[in-house]
């Protein structure tokens, strides 16, 4: 896969374009909102399952390690909607 910096960009336009009153009260929502973006901008390009599980892993890890928090805190059991 070929990703550039557009692409980081859109990242951080999808989190800039929120509410702040929306994912402002609760540190979830925005985590949430940031897995969703880059799901969204990254893991939708994927091909195969294997790669986009890969992937969804990668999130969790990171946001684990750097944010403290991983998918099944943010997310649970249900889908992510936004």
């Amino acid at each position: 896969y070929t990703f550039n910096l557009r692409d980081l960009a859109r990242v951080f336009q999808g989190l800039l374009r929120a509410d702040p009153k929306l994912v402002g009260s609760d540190k979830n929502e925005l985590f949430g909102l940031w897995m969703h973006e880059n799901l969204r901008v990254f893991q939708d390009r994927m091909v195969n399952n294997e790669d986009r599980e890969w992937f969804k892993q990668l999130i969790d890890k990171t946001a684990k390690d750097k944010m403290g928090v991983g998918w099944d805190e943010v997310v649970g059991e249900g889908r992510m909607i936004f």
